[in-house]
């Protein structure tokens, strides 16, 4: 849009303060660049598109970059990068995780379709009391009757017999029955049963069938007995009616029906590419579930079920708690709190484990069996998922281990011989770091400060910027002492600044635009996704002897009036963990230049005791190590 050396007369001629030459920068961009989309919109209509309204559909982050960006890290590492779900969606391993669960699902909606039929082929009902009201023994209970009924119909009972605790009625025939009664006796309420458990003898298998209990739950078309306490009545001779009939069976058959729909959705979207659908089919099923289980929790509290026993509310509602503990964990802070929401996940499930581990049930689906699954399923992968991260973090640490301690003696060496140095070069840095402004995002060219979203437009211009930055590079290096590496073809060779001002940089061997194959890992492991984040495409070095000499070119910098400090780093302190750059240490300094106020550079000053250390093969340990963290 404009001329390169009107951009700096802007910058220097009017300068009145660094915020008012960047606002007057803007605005005399923002006019230039509308006056360039009003002649490219002829262009348009004669066909070609405009590259500014068609952005988003061309090269910004999609499947593929997501799979580009994370092909080489570990497959643990994964679940902490800064987009985890996504990619994990790309790897066929987690593929097959989401399908065989939702192949489960599919099979318990099966199983669980077909409402429960009443009891059939029934001769005998035995009923067995476990513990009485007043805690005696349970051979001293009394009731004043058991019996069945089909379809609100007394069935007559030939022989009723009592031995201690348990009491048989014997119908003298086959019977069907679709719901059981208990009468409390005439006497004391201290020998009400309240804990007991009911079975059928089954005439066509010759077998005694669990198939009531004082406290159940009554999932699908299955009933889990779990024999716990039931508030029998202290009214003398009042009927207790218990039915074969769950009454939120399509309701939970629904919560389950959505489960294999959206995992099913969601492998799809994996093995399509489109991963960003699939995260979001992912939090709409968590919420999806979260409403459906708590909706069904709800229903049966109100509908009284646990009156006569049913217990189910509870794990639906600890169910709806698992969803929406799942959703907060992954869906809102991603890769913090990923190996975390396995472990809520796994101790909800135990809760439900408790009802169903090792109880009788009837019907066509165990659900202790599935929470059995289900509770394995989650504590393998909360508890195996960061042994793997920690196992592969030592594994890269042991590779990476020789670069680590030289460097770590380098720096203890020049700690303890310039160590007053240092902490007035954090004192400086402290001080200017508060005039920074710490926006450090690429944005577009145009004057809407629209955020980058392409490759295509991080990319743009960097000719330019490159120009821009080496030349400040030159006047700062040179007013500074500082070095840079020479084009010699040797390791270790440097030029001096000043030397390669004189004569217009020729002699340096300046740092290429970043490959773009690394801004897509960086923009996906890193910044989730977000490729305005990356602020090091353009980026060069300077090499100093001395501590003061990079003190020095830092004050260079910051009161250098063509350009913007955005961000300092010091990773030359003792409070910097250098853990995560395997021990390496400089100052990176993010600045814009006020001619390209969109744009973000990045420039490094270091130590030369600190870069005569590096090598391509220590290079290619670092990748290695930064791949098996997903960095």
């Amino acid at each position: 849009a404009m001329p390169p050396h009107d951009l700096y007369l802007l910058a220097d001629r009017h300068f009145v303060s660094p915020e008012a030459t960047r606002q007057r920068f803007r605005s005399h961009l923002y006019r230039a660049s509308s006056q360039t989309r009003s002649s490219r919109g002829n262009k348009s209509q004669n066909g070609i598109q405009d590259a500014h309204c068609s952005f988003i559909r061309r090269h910004s982050i999609n499947s593929m970059s997501v799979l580009d960006g994370t092909k080489y890290a570990s497959l643990a590492s994964l679940l902490s990068c800064s987009r985890p779900f996504e990619a994990a969606l790309t790897r066929s391993a987690f593929q097959v995780l989401f399908l065989a669960i939702a192949l489960h699902c599919i099979h318990f909606c099966y199983l669980g379709y077909l409402p429960l039929e009443s009891h059939k082929h029934v001769q005998k009902l035995r009923f067995t009391a476990l513990e009485l009201r007043g805690g005696s023994s349970p051979e001293n209970m009394k009731v004043s009757s058991i019996g069945v009924r089909m379809s609100g119909v007394d069935i007559p009972i030939q022989k009723v017999s009592v031995e201690g605790s348990v009491l048989t009625a014997d119908f003298g025939q086959e019977v069907a029955w679709d719901a059981w009664y208990l009468n409390t006796s005439l006497s004391s309420i201290e020998l009400d049963p309240v804990r007991f458990y009911v079975e059928n003898f089954d005439a066509k298998t010759g077998k005694w069938v669990m198939v009531g209990s004082s406290s159940f739950f009554a999932y699908l078309n299955s009933y889990c007995f779990i024999h716990g306490r039931f508030q029998t009545s202290t009214v003398r001779g009042q009927q207790e009616i218990f039915t074969v009939e769950n009454k939120c069976a399509k309701l939970q058959l629904a919560c389950k029906a959505a489960t294999c729909i959206f995992l099913t959705s969601i492998v799809l979207c994996g093995l399509t590419g489109k991963v960003e659908l699939g995260l979001f089919l992912y939090k709409l099923a968590h919420i999806t579930n979260f409403v459906l289980y708590l909706w069904c929790g709800y229903k049966g509290w109100s509908l009284g079920e646990h009156l006569n026993g049913n217990i189910a509310y509870e794990p639906m509602l600890i169910m709806s708690m698992f969803w929406l503990c799942s959703y907060i964990c992954i869906g809102c802070f991603q890769q913090q709190y990923v190996t975390l929401s396995f472990q809520v996940q796994s101790a909800l499930v135990l809760l439900i484990f408790r009802y169903t581990a090792g109880r009788p049930h009837y019907g066509s689906v165990d659900v202790g069996m599935s929470m059995t699954i289900c509770l394995l399923i989650l504590t393998f992968s909360g508890v195996s998922v960061p042994l793997l991260q920690l196992w592969q973090k030592r594994q890269a640490r042991k590779q990476i281990m020789p670069d680590r301690l030289q460097y770590d003696q380098v720096w203890s060496s020049v700690l303890s011989a310039c160590g007053a140095e240092f902490d007035e070069l954090e004192q400086l840095v402290r001080n200017h770091r508060e005039s920074c402004s710490d926006d450090a995002r690429q944005y577009l060219q145009h004057g809407d400060l629209s955020p980058c979203q392409t490759l295509e437009d991080l990319y743009a211009n960097n000719e330019l910027a490159t120009l821009q930055l080496r030349s400040s590079i030159l006047r700062w290096g040179a007013a500074s002492n500082g070095q840079l590496h020479a084009q010699t073809g040797e390791d270790g060779s440097y030029v001096k600044a000043k030397d390669a001002q004189a004569e217009g940089g020729k002699q340096v061997h300046w740092a290429p635009v970043k490959r773009r194959t690394r801004v897509v890992e960086k923009a996906i492991r890193v910044h989730g996704g977000d490729l305005s984040r990356v602020t090091d495409i353009v980026r060069e070095c300077l090499i100093f002897d001395e501590v003061g000499d990079i003190a020095l070119c830092l004050q260079e910098i910051v009161k250098d009036q063509s350009v913007e400090v955005v961000r300092i780093k010091n990773r030359l302190h003792h409070s910097f963990d250098a853990e995560s750059t395997a021990g390496y240490r400089d100052v990176l300094i993010n600045l814009r230049m006020l001619s390209m106020s969109w744009k973000v550079v990045e420039v490094q000053l270091i130590l030369k005791q600190f870069d005569a250390l590096k090598s391509k093969d220590g290079h290619r340990r670092y990748v290695a190590y930064r791949n098996s963290i997903c960095a």
